[in-house]
């Protein structure tokens, strides 16, 4: 019994310094939760002021107004979702305590039960020794030979009884008799079993609409059940998540504007803003790493579902007053880039190849800075032969540059 006891006794330490640690913990992370929303709260009020600046000086339809506008959206989502954040995180820190303290509520019914059958034990040694000295007592005045020995066994039977009967300190150091324990075990499992009852009432952690229920009234529910939980879609604008290369996730930062169209809704299209960037990529089974951008929309479409397929367009740089060519008029890369620009003097008609210097290229359009002109004709190669024959393209002259004939493509 007495080893029982300091098990137990180990088990209330061990509790109480787990429940220590998660009351630290919470503590800790509500200062970084603070800080969080301390400081995307500074960065909206910063972006609001550069809206105020940018409008009010150069008006509300100028494209700086309208980026400013577009920055201090970005950072108002920020700051709501560092506040949902530390909402999410005081709960769970919260349920973590509730967890700790249950243990050490539990730990210390264990060892207040191990108290009482402690005192239990040594009642019962205690009578059964004053029985046995009485019983050889009751011999030796009867002139038995064996009595003496039998009083001496019994005397120290007894003193060995009244040893293991010393007075068990609780935990806060106060003496109670075994009835005593008991009632405030019994107490201590209401507590627990109350607590439990309280357990089986679920509290969503955010405000939203109900999504899904994959249970029914009366089926059991465990930790291990393949259905899942329920389901709850936050109030709030809506977020589309997307998969982009590494080559195009690399440029990718967040607040950069986004265009949404739906597969389901032909015709319908929403803008977004990226609002977070996983910093760990996905490997596909072909070897293909992709990250994940997660783009919230602004005034989507009220016929958008959640679960509904869409693609997302993000803009990473833009070039205004720029002079652009189709993609598929440009051949080569970097310093071999080049086009096919037709001429015509007076009733002849002919072909040049020409080197051009290459600005920003996008997925339809690419700029350029050099070696074209505006109202120049291009001549768009053929997507099955772009290779130009024996003596350069029809209509050109022979020479020793760059471009002359070959296969130069």
């Amino acid at each position: 019994a007495q080893a029982q006891l300091r098990s137990t006794q180990a088990s209330v330490d061990s509790a109480q310094r787990a429940f220590d640690s998660s009351v630290e913990n919470a503590a800790n992370n509500a200062i970084g939760y603070d800080v969080a929303v301390n400081q995307a709260g500074e960065s909206l009020t910063q972006r609001q002021n550069q809206e105020n600046s940018a409008c009010e000086g150069a008006g509300s339809e100028t494209a700086a107004c309208t980026s400013a506008q577009t920055a201090t959206l970005a950072a108002q989502q920020a700051y709501d979702s560092a506040v949902r954040a530390r909402t999410t995180g005081l709960l769970v820190d919260q349920q973590a305590q509730q967890t700790a303290s249950l243990s050490l509520a539990s730990a210390n019914v264990a060892v207040q039960q191990a108290q009482t059958e402690l005192r239990k034990a040594g009642d019962d040694a205690v009578r059964n020794a004053r029985q046995a000295l009485e019983t050889a007592e009751r011999v030796y005045r009867q002139g038995k030979v064996a009595g003496e020995q039998s009083v001496s066994a019994a005397r120290a039977s007894l003193t060995s009884a009244l040893a293991s009967q010393e007075t068990v300190q609780l935990p806060d150091g106060a003496e109670v008799t075994a009835a005593q324990a008991a009632i405030e075990s019994a107490e201590v499992a209401v507590e627990v079993a109350q607590q439990a009852v309280d357990d089986t009432r679920l509290v969503t952690p955010v405000d939203g609409v109900i999504g899904s229920v994959p249970y029914v009234v009366g089926e059991v529910a465990t930790a291990s059940g393949a259905q899942g939980g329920i389901t709850v879609l936050p109030d709030g604008p809506i977020e589309v998540v997307a998969n982009f290369a590494e080559s195009d996730a690399a440029k990718i930062v967040v607040g950069s504007p986004a265009t949404i169209t739906f597969d389901a809704l032909a015709g319908e299209r929403a803008e977004g803003t990226v609002v977070s960037i996983d910093p760990v990529g996905t490997t596909s089974n072909s070897g293909l790493i992709t990250y994940g951008v997660r783009v919230q929309v602004i005034d989507a479409p009220t016929t958008v579902r959640e679960g509904m397929t869409a693609s997302v367009s993000v803009l990473v740089d833009e070039a205004i007053d720029v002079l652009v060519v189709p993609q598929s008029a440009v051949t080569g890369t970097d310093d071999r880039a080049a086009v096919l620009m037709q001429r015509t003097e007076g009733a002849e008609t002919s072909t040049d190849k020409v080197q051009v210097v290459l600005g920003l290229q996008g997925d339809a359009g690419v700029e350029i800075t050099a070696g074209v002109e505006e109202g120049d004709v291009l001549v768009i190669p053929s997507a099955d032969d772009v290779s130009f024959p024996e003596g350069g393209v029809p209509g050109s002259e022979p020479d020793d540059g760059p471009f002359g004939g070959g296969d130069e493509s």
